[in-house]
């Protein structure tokens, strides 16, 4: 029953994106970063949101040319997370790009669903301590995904 459930969840996704794909969108600005991941037993699901602006171009002293451009790359992120028993885990991550680029040649915007995400991942390592009065917690996790274009 779960494995239809995920058959029919990845092909759901597949149709949305070849609708309403966005062509730069899931380019490096995607970064589908993790950072610090909810310590959770079962599952999860969030939403989270990242902002990142850049000049590109500038002069040797850093004055603007006329080639120089502010972008600004804009994410809302629908993620989740799944484990199956102790040592397996499963992410995904749908996400929704905003990019402008303003330069004096002209501006642009692209905005889209960028690439969706899906990786599992295999839990080598886990050991709870105790360094002192304080807890410590270390795990090592080796994965793998695919990103549906």
């Amino acid at each position: 029953m779960k494995k239809k459930i995920m058959i029919a969840l990845v092909l759901f996704m597949i149709s949305i994106t070849a609708t309403r794909a966005c062509d730069i969108c899931g380019c490096g600005v995607g970064s589908y970063y993790l950072g610090i991941l909810p310590e959770y037993n079962k599952r999860f699901l969030g939403m989270r949101y990242q902002y990142k602006s850049l000049h590109t171009h500038l002069g040797p002293m850093g004055e603007r040319t006329p080639i120089t451009a502010d972008e600004t790359y804009q994410s809302a992120e629908l993620w989740g997370g799944w484990n199956f028993g102790t040592r397996f885990r499963v992410l995904a991550f749908v996400p929704y790009n905003f990019n402008r680029r303003e330069s004096q040649t002209g501006n642009g915007n692209k905005t889209g669903l960028g690439d969706i995400a899906v990786m599992g991942y295999f839990k080598l390592f886990d050991h709870k301590g105790t360094l002192g009065e304080r807890l410590l917690v270390q795990s090592l996790w080796i994965g793998g995904g695919i990103k549906v274009p």
